[in-house]
């Protein structure tokens, strides 16, 4: 990600957001900011209106930058707020997610991830699966994350950040990028990022014993530079992830391996639940998709009727 740096008016881009202030790199120099008045009195549609990836316009008062202009985003990942009333978006102008899961300590749900995976594809940012911790997974473990998602097209990858298998690969998935980090606490994001660039030093967590999941250890979101080309955006870790608001008419486009089959129902209008003429059982029997993938469709389909409703 090259910064755009110009004589008038000065354009930066959000390296670290605080919520009341953020940190923008401009050229050489790293400047805190704060947001313009104005844009704290409109009315707002997101909970936060600059988020890390975005270029923005500043102002230098008083040896403080004051972002005057957010510039076009060409896209952005976004989740409803806690209210639900507004969204809240995680990062913007991005070339790539990647989905960190872990089958053990914590075992993530294959329901969280299909969630993330439906989002991404929602505003259009490639989405990658990394499965971490392999050191810690039985061979049966590991191979039902290829059942499960062999027929997506979704690329697929192994590692551990603790023995450091697979991280060649992912350095070459991450060159030259600008990529999300995303995933639930616990997974060993921060982890696997110390591994990926030891000058990171990030601080890492634990699993609770009590409740198997992860602690949060990453508290802001922040874009960081690798030494081998790139940047990613490490993000606070979630324990669920709500759905954007989605027509639920369209869910299933979502799920690249029912596309071929959805010409293929009696009435256009299918939901692929239990309706009459429909070709999911068909579909099933002939394992083109596998029956947790159809039980995470399911779920949102439920979600998305909750949400309309």
């Amino acid at each position: 990600m090259t910064t755009k740096k110009e004589k008038e008016p000065p354009i930066g881009i959000v390296v670290e957001s605080h919520g009341s202030f953020y940190k923008v790199q401009w050229g050489d120099s790293l400047i805190q900011a704060v947001l313009r008045g104005k844009f704290r009195k409109e009315k707002q549609r997101t909970t936060n209106p600059v988020v890390v990836g975005d270029y923005v316009e500043l102002r230098m008062e008083k040896g403080q930058g004051v972002i005057q202009k957010i510039l076009p985003r060409k896209n952005e990942l976004a989740r409803p707020s806690s209210g639900g009333k507004k969204v809240h978006v995680i990062a913007a102008n991005l070339d790539q997610a990647l989905i960190v899961t872990s089958p053990k300590e914590p075992k993530v749900s294959f329901g969280l991830v299909d969630r993330i995976l439906v989002a991404c594809q929602a505003f259009e940012i490639p989405p990658v699966i990394w499965v971490n911790k392999t050191d810690l997974a039985s061979p049966e473990e590991l191979e039902e994350y290829q059942q499960v998602y062999h027929l997506t097209g979704f690329p697929l990858y192994f590692g551990s950040a603790r023995t450091k298998d697979g991280l060649e690969d992912l350095k070459q998935v991450l060159s030259n990028k600008v990529t999300l980090f995303v995933g639930p606490s616990g997974v060993g994001k921060s982890t696997l990022l110390n591994a990926l660039e030891p000058g990171l030093h990030l601080r890492t967590g634990e699993v609770s014993s009590s409740t198997h999941k992860g602690k949060h250890t990453t508290t802001y979101t922040s874009l960081l530079r690798l030494s081998f080309g790139g940047y990613v955006v490490d993000s606070p870790g979630m324990r669920e992830f709500e759905l954007p608001p989605i027509p639920k008419e369209e869910l299933a486009y979502y799920f690249p391996e029912m596309v071929e089959m959805l010409g293929q129902c009696k009435f256009n209008n299918c939901q692929h639940l239990s309706e009459p003429g429909c070709a999911m059982h068909k579909w099933l029997e002939e394992k083109k998709i596998h029956p947790k993938r159809y039980k995470s469709y399911c779920n949102m389909l439920e979600s998305l009727e909750n949400i309309e409703n």
